[in-house]
């Protein structure tokens, strides 16, 4: 009879490893210390090769690329669905959702319609602001019905197709209409407008012309703050801020124009707080630039420019505020 091996107490080590995680933990460091020892290591799993995408040969490629980006969302939501039918049985309520889409009529909309703002940044003159109208784009192209021969297809038949809107037809004229100096020739005229307005240049109003500047009145109506820090001073309503920064964004593209840079560029709304939402003055205080002094009243703002400042601003709306 072979002697007896006395048990093992319940608290025996096995292997040296107190449980099957510290082994675990251990073949971890084996496998990283050997592939940055160059040491061969598992293989990576395989990576999914990246969908390769057509260079597309039209900008109309994108309602077909759409319907198709539509259907192949609506066969995987149906795929998913009837997979877990099969595992859980027909009474099983599937576990994802199906998609929302925004529907091609809508991306022919947005398409149109940022396909007008991308020319509006692209034909503008630097610092300016360029309006183009949609619907005199369309029309200028045929397409200014397109929505309702959308909708009488719509109520004939399920079947999306796609909408009749010509993208590439619409942005040829675009660059035909607005691009080159016409775009920008353009947008000062708009600007010129603009200006002549604000100052009530158009309504044959005079000049006060004095030994040192030139003044224009531009009427805003403050309203006395009556509560906070800046109690007792007076404030702008929100819809004259709005016009007063496309006042001074017309202003400084005039002078950017009429190369007197420094002025421009102090102009910007974003260089000073008179456009901001939380300005408040005190009447007959002002604010002073390069050529141009601005002084503050309850019912008007007065713009006080210098003989050359005025005489440049005078020549950039006699060129454009006539025609």
């Amino acid at each position: 009879m072979q002697p007896q091996q006395p048990p093992r107490s319940s608290n025996t080590l096995r292997s040296g490893f107190r449980n099957e995680a510290e082994l675990d933990q251990l073949l971890d460091l084996v496998v990283t210390a050997r592939s940055r020892s160059g040491s061969p290591a598992a293989p990576a799993p395989a990576q999914a090769e990246p969908a390769v995408v057509e260079q597309p040969k039209s900008l109309n490629d994108l309602f077909t690329s759409y319907l198709k980006y539509e259907r192949d969302i609506r066969d995987l939501f149906i795929a998913q669905s009837k997979l877990e039918k099969l595992l859980f049985g027909e009474d099983w309520s599937p576990r994802v959702d199906a998609p929302s889409t925004q529907g091609i009529y809508r991306i022919a909309t947005s398409a149109v319609t940022n396909l007008i703002y991308l020319a509006q940044q692209r034909f503008a003159p630097s610092g300016g602001t360029l309006e183009i109208s949609e619907h005199r784009s369309l029309e200028a192209v045929g397409m200014q019905n397109w929505r309702d021969e959308y909708d009488r297809h719509n109520r004939r038949s399920d079947e999306a197709i796609v909408p009749p809107v010509d993208l590439d037809k619409l942005w040829a004229y675009l660059e035909a209409t607005y691009g080159g100096d016409s775009g920008i020739e353009e947008a000062h005229r708009q600007n010129a407008k603009l200006l002549m307005k604000e100052f009530r240049l158009d309504e044959n109003s005079e000049l006060k012309r004095t030994a040192s500047s030139v003044t224009l009145i531009r009427r805003l109506w403050g309203t006395k703050i009556d509560y906070g820090n800046n109690k007792g001073l007076y404030e702008i309503g929100y819809n004259s801020r709005d016009d007063l920064t496309k006042l001074f964004k017309g202003l400084a593209c005039a002078f950017e124009w009429a190369e007197m840079d420094q002025l421009s560029i102090e102009l910007a709304p974003a260089r000073h707080r008179m456009c901001d939402y939380n300005f408040a003055y005190k009447p007959r205080d002002r604010t002073s630039f390069t050529g141009l002094d601005i002084v503050y009243f309850t019912q008007q703002w007065e713009f006080k420019f210098s003989h050359a400042a005025a005489e440049k601003l005078m020549l950039y709306l006699g060129t454009y505020g006539q025609s």
